[in-house]
């Protein structure tokens, strides 16, 4: 569960961004939405959005902000929109199936609120539900952070991507 402040934290890095609610795509009766979000310290922000995962091809949107990350958000600095081909997503859905994700999977560790450090956040919609999970890099498990290396994978700009590095479009 998010506390008022992360949400409101989450919410100023993803409304700068242009990206829709994920409240609101839980409503689409037909389609499975997934995005990850990445807020460093004091790097740029990025948010990487599959929208109809299940789709014979689904689209990819990565965008990326130009301010100080937690600190602050900034304004839009890229944004770019890929379709998808289902035989490259393979690993991606296994990663996703494999936590069960979509039944409410990923539990945190623990409830502490760091003040400081990488903060990743996994939003999934899908037919009326929709689950947030929020971690500090800290956290992460190994399987955790193979998934979000796979979302790195599918945008040719994030292939390779660490977390905490700067914006890819900067290198």
């Amino acid at each position: 569960m998010l506390t008022d402040f992360l949400e409101k934290w989450f919410g100023n890095q993803l409304y700068e961004m242009g990206e829709p609610s994920f409240s609101q795509l839980a409503k689409d009766k037909e389609n499975k939405h997934v995005r990850l979000l990445v807020v460093p310290t004091s790097t740029p922000s990025i948010a990487l959005r599959i929208a109809e995962l299940e789709s014979a091809e689904p689209s990819l949107t990565c965008s990326t902000l130009d301010g100080l990350g937690g600190y602050d958000p900034g304004g839009l600095d890229q944004r770019e929109t890929y379709t998808l081909k289902k035989q490259n997503m393979t690993a991606l859905l296994e990663a996703l199936e494999s936590f069960d994700a979509w039944q409410g999977g990923f539990p945190p560790k623990r409830e502490t609120i760091y003040t400081d450090g990488t903060r990743v956040v996994l939003e999934m919609a899908q037919k009326s539900f929709f689950h947030v999970v929020s971690l500090q890099t800290c956290e992460l498990l190994p399987s955790t952070e193979a998934l979000i290396q796979e979302f790195f994978s599918l945008a040719p700009e994030f292939d390779g991507y660490c977390l905490g590095c700067k914006s890819p479009w900067s290198r």
